[in-house]
């Protein structure tokens, strides 16, 4: 194995008579990311998990032994290796969220004060019912008295 891994794949796609946005549409896997596995930039893709995967999936796709295309990167130099193999992870960059100060307090947010307005509103019909009933029952009250 003179050629390296890039290579190999490269030579392997040409050969088939493919393009990269062909490979793109067949095995789902975006063709910056084929370019980065051609040109063996394994750091512009996310995890060494997806480097794997994407190797698997590219190389049984222009014909190439998955396996054999695997432990070729395997034994890649440059690679950190914790023990058991696995690969050293990359820190990841968490973006720190500012906090946001609220100018008005809490209990005067829209949703209360929406909520307030309801209960104001669903109070007052139900008062004005009351009222209107007890007035019927006053203007009906001597006619019950009659009749019975």
């Amino acid at each position: 194995m003179s050629d390296s891994l890039g290579q190999m794949l490269r030579a392997a796609r040409e050969a088939k008579g493919l393009t990269l946005e062909e490979v793109e549409k067949t095995t789902r896997i975006r063709a910056r990311f084929l370019a980065a596995l051609e040109a063996e930039a394994f750091d512009e893709i996310p995890s060494p998990v997806q480097v794997r995967g994407f190797l698997r999936n590219y190389a049984q796709h222009v014909g190439l032994n998955a396996e054999q295309m695997l432990a070729f990167y395997e034994q890649l130099p440059g690679r950190a290796v914790l023990a058991g193999g696995l690969p050293a992870p990359r820190p990841v960059y968490r973006p720190r969220i500012p906090q946001v100060q609220s100018r008005r307090p809490r209990w005067l947010s829209a949703d209360v004060l929406v909520a307030a307005v309801i209960t104001l509103a669903l109070a007052a019909l139900l008062l004005w019912g009351g009222l209107q009933w007890a007035a019927r029952l006053r203007l009906s009250a001597p006619y019950l008295r009659c009749a019975g």
